[in-house]
């Protein structure tokens, strides 16, 4: 494997590197380090792919074992993207000898530079570089989903490309991940307002509520919460972590529990259905149903595969509002009229969701 470091990154290192022999691009790397809140931030760069590894908080001694550390740290990398095992153990034992080397293409000096920018642009320290080791997952999934390159007319993320490039070049399974088949309802009296979607057992419920946000077109604008109930009782509360201090020290008759800390698989299978409220004031109530548990996936991306009913704008005013709505705009109402529209009101397909879902989870 081939490190082309920058001159930044070799005054980090403490060596002059020479000019190598380029190899096979898929084992080349380049790499940059920048100042991130007054901390050294390490950016790595698949140079055929352009998929992007963040580091974060690196002192003198993490830049003297750098050489010896750099496999675990793609292996970080790539366990973060639930990658298969088979092809990880491949790919790195195929990565070789590391060689350090100097990075003299132009192409690809500039393109990790804008990659930099981005990421000083884009990235919050205190929240996506938080957490213990110096692989940062939240920074590393927002700088390759906010990259997006055309090649041969043909668009792309960079992680997206990398992962299509190993499952090319080993010819195994990319994912080794459970699925679940979910029908979410919302609690309407009239009329089935539903999506059925496919997504990955390890989706946390705060990636959960992305995907909700997605498939009924919500903007994110209020709180929510994931109920698991028995016998019409609240079991267990699963809430955003900014309310977990409003609930420390209350005497409650049911566990509370951080959306960040509990995954689908850790309840869903044994539960068969949850409930999501978003909202608080027009409460609107969604039903989680776990239809069916697939072993056999290409991805692990979440997909909407069935639309039912036009779900209701945000801040609409609840059921009975979201009737008053609908009433005045069947009569023709220009006020009502512009108002869904500014508030991006429209009929949902599979495709219209699928485009926003492709990214919910990471």
């Amino acid at each position: 494997m081939l490190l082309k470091c920058s001159a930044d990154m070799q005054k980090g290192l403490k060596i002059k590197a020479e000019a190598s022999e380029e190899i096979d691009r898929l084992f080349s790397w380049c790499v940059h380090t920048i100042k991130i809140d007054r901390r050294n931030c390490v950016v790595l760069m698949n140079c055929a792919s352009r998929f992007y590894v963040v580091l974060y908080g690196l002192c003198a001694k993490d830049f003297m074992k750098f050489k010896d550390n750099i496999i675990g740290y793609l292996k970080e990398a790539l366990v973060s993207y639930h990658i298969s095992s088979e092809i990880i153990d491949k790919y790195l034992n195929d990565c070789g000898e590391i060689i350090i080397g100097k990075n003299n293409n132009r192409s690809d000096i500039s393109r990790i530079n804008q990659a930099c920018i981005t990421l000083k642009n884009y990235v919050n320290p205190d929240l996506d570089c938080s957490g213990d080791g110096l692989f940062k997952e939240i920074a590393t999934s927002k700088l390759n989903g906010s990259m997006i390159y055309c090649e041969n007319n043909n668009y792309y993320n960079p992680d997206i490309r990398f992962f299509d490039l190993l499952k090319d070049k080993y010819d195994v399974k990319l994912y080794n991940e459970k699925m679940y088949k979910l029908k979410i309802t919302l609690d309407f009296p009239d009329f089935e307002i539903s999506r059925e979607i496919i997504v990955p057992s390890f989706c946390t419920f705060k990636q959960m509520h992305n995907v909700i946000q997605n498939c009924f077109n919500w903007q994110n604008y209020h709180l929510y919460e994931f109920t698991v109930e028995k016998d019409n009782e609240i079991k267990l509360l699963i809430i955003p972590k900014a309310m977990i201090r409003e609930y420390e020290g209350m005497a409650l008759p049911y566990e509370t529990i951080c959306d960040t800390e509990y995954t689908l698989e850790d309840c869903l299978e044994k539960e068969k259905k949850i409930f999501y409220c978003y909202d608080m004031g027009d409460n609107w109530v969604h039903m989680i149903e776990l239809q069916e548990v697939i072993y056999e996936t290409d991805s692990i991306s979440p997909v909407c595969v069935k639309v039912t009913g036009k779900a209701p704008p945000e801040d609409c005013g609840g059921i009975e509002g979201y009737q008053d709505l609908i009433e005045s705009v069947d009569n023709g109402d220009k006020d009502s009229i512009s108002w869904s529209v500014s508030m991006c009101w429209f009929e949902q397909t599979e495709k219209t969701i699928n485009c926003f879902l492709k990214r919910s989870i990471y």
